[in-house]
C-alpha cells in the first residue's frame, strides 16, 4: 500500500506532462524559454549574453538548457516537454520526501496531494518555463536543510541562484533564515552559500561590464515592470498580492491555517505553532512582498509559489498536531484538495485581468489558436494584417517550434485590416470593440477568440 501511495503523485504529474505534450510555449515562457533557447540554438550553444531585446537580466541557464537538449535530441515540442520531465518528477520526489519526513502515517498521501494540487504549480508542468525547475530546486533546498545534508543543499542553492533572479532572492532568504533565526556561524554560511553568492556577483559584474545595465534597461519591453510605482498604486499593492495568494481557491488554505492556528492558540499550545516553515515563510513573504509592492509589474501568481508551498506545509503541520479525529482530518484534506482542483475552473470576466499561466484554465488556448491560424490560412488572410495583443505577438516559430516566421501585428499598427481579440488578452478591453464587425468566433471551456473586420479603427 505504501508503494501505491508513492506512485499516485508521480502518476498525477505524469498525466499532466502527457496532457501537455503537444502544447506550445505560452505567456512568459515564449521569451524565457523559447526565445532564449532559439538564440543559443542558432548560435551553436556559444556562451554569450543574450541580446537586449530578449535579455530579462537573468542568468539564461534555462534557455541554454533547452537549446542543449534540442541540439542533442532535435528541436520539437515533444523533446521540450520531455526535457521538463526531470523537474516535474523532481517536484513530486521532494514533496514526497518532505511529507515522509514530516507527515508520515495515515495523512501522508493526502498531505502530498494538497501541495501538488496547487493550481499554479500544476499549470507550470506544461508551460515550458523556468518556474518548474525553480520550485524543484526550492523544494530540494527545504528537504536537504531538514535532513542537514549540507553538501546537497549547497548544490541546489547554486541551482536556485542561477535559474532566475527570484531564485537569487530565495537563496538570500535561506541565508537570512540561517543567519538570523538559526544563528549559524560564519564559516558554515561561507561553505554553504559562498559559491552561490560568488556566481551571482560574477554574473552581475560581467553583465554590467558588457551591457551597462542590470535586471532591465530603459528600452526593454518589460522596463515598466521594474518602474517604482506611484504612491497610490503602492498602497493598493498589498491587497493585490493577497488576491494573488488566495486566487484559484487557495483561500481555503489560508482560512484553514487561520482556524487551526487560532484553535492551538486558544488551547494554550502555542509552541506547536512555532516551526521552521513559519520563520522562513515570514522572511520570503517580507522580501517578495517589498519587491512586489515597490515595483509596478512583479505580482504574477507564479512569483509567489514558494509562499503558497510553505503556507501549505505550515497548515499541514498545524492540522497534524490538532486534537481532532483522524477521519475529520482526512475529510478536511480531501475537501481542500477538491476545492483547489475546482480552482482551475475559475475564469474572470474580461474586464478583470486573469493570471492565465496560473491555472489550467488556459489549456483550451492551444486548440483555439490552432483553429484561428487554420481559418486565416484557408481564407488567405495574411497574419500581418491581423492586429492583436500579448501573448500572441511573437513569430509562430517561437510557439510551436516550426519554421513559421509570420506574426500578428500590434493593435497600435496602422495596417490593421482585422482585429483578433480574446479574454486571454489582459491588455484588451472587449467593450472597446463593440462597433466592429465580427467575422467568426471560437470558444472552448470559457476561453474565446473573436476575429473582427476593422471599421475606422
Amino acid at each position: 500500500m505504501s508503494i501505491v501511495k508513492n506512485i499516485i503523485p508521480y502518476c498525477l504529474y505524469l498525466i499532466l506532462v502527457l496532457w501537455s505534450i503537444n502544447d506550445g510555449f505560452f505567456w512568459d515562457s515564449v521569451q524565457l524559454g523559447s526565445k532564449h533557447a532559439h538564440f543559443y540554438y542558432s548560435n551553436n550553444l556559444s556562451l554569450q549574453l543574450l541580446p537586449d531585446n530578449i535579455n530579462s537580466g537573468h542568468l539564461p541557464v534555462f534557455g541554454y538548457y533547452l537549446a542543449l537538449v534540442w541540439k542533442i535530441f532535435g528541436k520539437s515540442l515533444l523533446v521540450s516537454h520531455l526535457a521538463m520531465l526531470p523537474f516535474s518528477m523532481g517536484v513530486v520526489f521532494y514533496v514526497l520526501k518532505l511529507c515522509q519526513l514530516r507527515f508520515a502515517g495515515p495523512l501522508f498521501l493526502l498531505s502530498c496531494l494538497l501541495i501538488l494540487f496547487d493550481p499554479t504549480l500544476m499549470s507550470q508542468v506544461g508551460l515550458l518555463g523556468p518556474d518548474l525547475p525553480l520550485i524543484c530546486f526550492f523544494l530540494a533546498c527545504l528537504y536537504y536543510h531538514s535532513k542537514q545534508q549540507e553538501f546537497l543543499k549547497s548544490i541546489f542553492l547554486l541551482l536556485l541562484a542561477v535559474i532566475s533572479m527570484r531564485g537569487m532572492f530565495l537563496v538570500a532568504a535561506f541565508f537570512l533564515f540561517e543567519l538570523v533565526i538559526e544563528r549559524k556561524k560564519l564559516n558554515y554560511l561561507i561553505k554553504n552559500y559562498g559559491v552561490s553568492f560568488l556566481v551571482i556577483i560574477v554574473f552581475f559584474i560581467i553583465h554590467y561590464y558588457s551591457k551597462a545595465w542590470i535586471a532591465f534597461h530603459s528600452d526593454s519591453p518589460w522596463s515598466e515592470s521594474f518602474a517604482i510605482d506611484k504612491i497610490g498604486s503602492i498602497l493598493k499593492k498589498p491587497f493585490i498580492i493577497i488576491w494573488r495568494l488566495i486566487d484559484f481557491n487557495r483561500w481555503i488554505i489560508f482560512l484553514l491555517t487561520a482556524i487551526f492556528g487560532y484553535r492551538l492558540f486558544k488551547a494554550d499550545r502555542k509552541l506547536y505553532m512555532i516551526t521552521s516553515e513559519l520563520y522562513l515563510l515570514g522572511i520570503i513573504t517580507l522580501i517578495f512582498g517589498i519587491v512586489a509592492t515597490l515595483f509596478s509589474g512583479l505580482t504574477a501568481h507564479r512569483y509567489f509559489l514558494p509562499i503558497n508551498i510553505l503556507l501549505s506545509l505550515y497548515f499541514l503541520r498545524l492540522l497534524s498536531v490538532s486534537m481532532i479525529a483522524l477521519k475529520t482530518k482526512k475529510l478536511i484534506l480531501t475537501s481542500s484538495i477538491i476545492i483547489l482542483a475546482l480552482g482551475h475552473l475559475l475564469i474572470y470576466p474580461p474586464s478583470i485581468d486573469q493570471g492565465w499561466d496560473a491555472s489550467l484554465a488556459h489549456k483550451p488556448y492551444f486548440k483555439l489558436m490552432s483553429e484561428v491560424e487554420t481559418y486565416l490560412s484557408q481564407n488567405n488572410i495574411d497574419k500581418q494584417s491581423v492586429c492583436t495583443a500579448f501573448p500572441d505577438l511573437a513569430q509562430g516559430k517561437y510557439y510551436t517550434l516550426t519554421d513559421d516566421e509570420s506574426s500578428f501585428s500590434r493593435l497600435s499598427s496602422n495596417d490593421c485590416e482585422y482585429i483578433l481579440i480574446s479574454n486571454i488578452h489582459n491588455e484588451i478591453e472587449p467593450a472597446e470593440f463593440d462597433g466592429q464587425k465580427v467575422i467568426i468566433e471560437w470558444e472552448k471551456f470559457g476561453v474565446w477568440y473573436r476575429l473582427m473586420e476593422t471599421s475606422d479603427f
